[in-house]
Formats: structure tokens, sequence, C-alpha cells
């Protein structure tokens, strides 16, 4: 997962120096589709070639990591077509036209509202249908999404998701100056929780407990989002595990436990070295 991460990252710091390099907007805009879709190819095939370790990785990509680069390449060719439009339109014409663009967008919105829901309420229940690679779920998607259907780089609702977000960018561009926003990085993070959830979540108690954070003044639910988008892992069932390690008959703190057993036996490893 680092590799894809790696290709977004650079792809991204890359979009942000063409904001700076190139003033002429229809010229920064055909060289960011290039950018786009270079990295798209290279993403394309490194899931060709290596795969994923698991399901939850091949779901994080195409739920997370290739929509939000597939969107801006959609951003892209929408923001080219009007500025090839723009010499030859005047304003008010100018304007139904970019009226007509966001119509398009929210047709797809309300066509997929189930979906989208389900999406922006960050749902996970039915993430391995939507977000894994599986060409028997073609039922189950609008004409849009089959046109673009891959079945080697696709799933049935990655594409639907890209237009979600790249439906949201073409808003504030249109809003803004005229310049796309461009994340200063990569908005998900290369570190993987690889222990139990259960183990994550003696962790966090744990320094909730100890109020090294905000001096104590903070929530569960607020570290959970921080080390849940720190080690990609979802965290909206901790009270229910914290509940299970509490119930525990045996050891409720056996992750804390091994932490302090393993630092001990490294301290005195070093030690006896020096």
């Amino acid at each position: 997962m680092e590799l894809y991460f790696e290709i977004g990252q650079k792809m991204f710091y890359e979009l942000n120096e063409l904001q700076h390099s190139i003033p002429n907007s229809k010229k920064r805009t055909e060289k960011s589709i290039l950018l786009v879709s270079e990295a798209l190819t290279q993403l394309r095939i490194q899931v060709r070639d290596r795969g994923f370790k698991s399901q939850e990785d091949e779901i994080h990509f195409f739920k997370t990591i290739k929509p939000e680069i597939y969107s801006h390449l959609i951003l892209y060719s929408k923001i080219l077509d009007i500025e090839v439009k723009r010499p030859v339109l005047s304003m008010n014409k100018l304007k139904v036209y970019i009226g007509h663009k966001k119509k398009e967008f929210r047709y797809l919105i309300q066509d997929n509202l189930e979906f989208i829901q389900y999406y922006q309420n960050e749902h996970t229940h039915f993430d391995k249908f939507y977000f894994l690679r599986n060409v028997d779920c073609l039922h189950s998607m609008n004409q849009n999404s089959i046109i673009y259907y891959d079945p080697e780089f696709s799933t049935s609702h990655s594409y639907l998701v890209a237009n979600i977000k790249a439906f949201d960018l073409l808003i504030k561009y249109l809003e803004s100056s005229g310049k796309p926003e461009v994340p200063n990085q990569f908005n998900h993070s290369p570190l993987t929780w690889t222990d139990s959830k259960a183990s994550l979540v003696e962790l966090i108690y744990a320094i909730h407990h100890s109020k090294v954070i905000n001096n104590g003044n903070t929530e569960i639910k607020d570290l959970s989002n921080v080390f849940g988008q720190l080690f990609n892992i979802d965290l909206k069932d901790i009270y229910k595990i914290f509940h299970e390690i509490n119930s525990r008959k045996n050891d409720r703190n056996k992750f804390i436990n091994k932490l302090l057993n393993d630092s001990n036996d490294n301290l005195n490893e070093y030690y006896d070295l020096k």
C-alpha cells in the first residue's frame, strides 16, 4: 500500500508545482490532466503486478486512494472544457454552460442517492460489495460507471466516489479565483496498524486515561478518529471493543503489558551492550 500512497503523493506535489510554474490556465490544465493520467497508469500497473495483501487493503485503495486521484482527472477534464469554451462564449452563455456542468453532477447524485448517503455517513457494512473487484456486480452499476469499468482496476462504485469528490472540487474551483484546490499532501497515511484492533483500543484508552494530550481535555471519539486516520483502520466500534476488553476474565491490559515487557527487554539488552 505504501507504494500506491507514494504515487499519489508525487502526483499531488507536481500538481501544486504547476500552479506556480504555468500561468496560462488552459496549458496548466492540460498538463495537469497528463500528470493525473500518468499516475493512474502507474497505479494500474502496480495493482496488476502486485495486487493487495488483504481485502481491507483492496477496499481502502478503491474506496479512498484511487477515487482521490481519479477525481482530479474528472475535475481537470471539466475545467479544460470550460477553458476551451471561455474565449468563444459571452459571459452569460458561459454561466449557462457552467450551470449545465453542475447539473450533470447533480443528476448523477440524484440517481445514486442511497449509495451517496452510505458513503457520506462513512458506513462500511457494504464495502466488500462496493469496493472489491467483482465482475458479478455489473448489474448494480449505473451507465456511466459501466462505460469506465475496468475489471482489473475498478470496482462497482469506485468511479462513483471519484465523481462525488470531483463535484465538490469543481464547485470550489468555480467559487474561487479560478484555480483548483490541490491538497498539499495525500490525505491518507502510509502507516497501517498490523496488530489486532483490540490492541489499538487498549492503547487509545491508556493514552486517554494518562491525560497526556491536551492536558486530558480530549474525548475518546477524537482520539479514535486521529488514530484511525493515522493507521488506516476503522474504529467506529471502539466502545464495543472496549466493552469486550473490559469483560475479559484475565489480563485486561494484555497489549499494554506486552509493550511494557518488550520495552524492558529491549532496554536491558541495550544496557548490556553498553
